[in-house]
């Protein structure tokens, strides 16, 4: 006659794993867990949103160009991490259900363009690297097409586009480390 709840968190470990650790909670810890989680997500979220703020007011009072771009890759950062822990859909847009299910693409691709955006304006590339210059500026014009074509419905090229620059960007990361 008496009843359980159970919760349940489903996750994974590597980029191609198939399998799920599930973990087996107490109420009480998994309410902690929540708590401290959410707090460390409201700590980035609020950093992130801050410096995009000064990043904004040192654009207009020092009338340069590379704060409005680095505020723009802040405001694209913090969005794709709040699509990916599912923030965005539970806060900012709980009924737009497209955004939740397909929209992580295109901020991931609109993250990429504004952080090539901002490395092209920082590090004056047009001026010092022409060729890596061009070369940016090719990657960033596919990243605007492949986000163009998710709005117009198409899915398999653009996932392939986005899995292309995450698997660059990781191994990138590997050789970094």
């Amino acid at each position: 006659g008496e009843w359980t709840d159970v919760y349940l968190r489903l996750d994974h470990d590597e980029a191609d794993s198939v399998s799920l650790n599930v973990h087996l909670w107490e109420r009480a810890a998994f309410e902690r867990h929540v708590r401290w989680e959410n707090l460390l997500h409201g700590g980035y979220f609020g950093i992130v949103l801050v410096l995009a703020c000064i990043a904004l007011l040192l654009a207009g009072a020092m009338r340069e160009l590379t704060y409005v771009y680095y505020a723009a890759f802040l405001i694209a950062s913090g969005s794709m991490w709040a699509l990916i822990n599912g923030l965005a859909y539970q806060y900012l847009w709980p009924q737009a259900v497209f955004w939740h299910n397909e929209g992580f693409h295109i901020v991931y691709l609109l993250f990429t363009l504004t952080a090539l955006q901002f490395s092209r304006a920082f590090l004056r590339t047009a001026r010092l690297f022409p060729r890596m210059d061009r070369l940016m500026y090719g990657l960033q014009l596919t990243m605007a097409c492949a986000i163009l074509l998710r709005f117009m419905g198409h899915y398999a090229l653009v996932l392939y586009i986005a899995c292309l620059l995450y698997t660059s960007d990781a191994a990138d990361e590997e050789d970094s480390v």
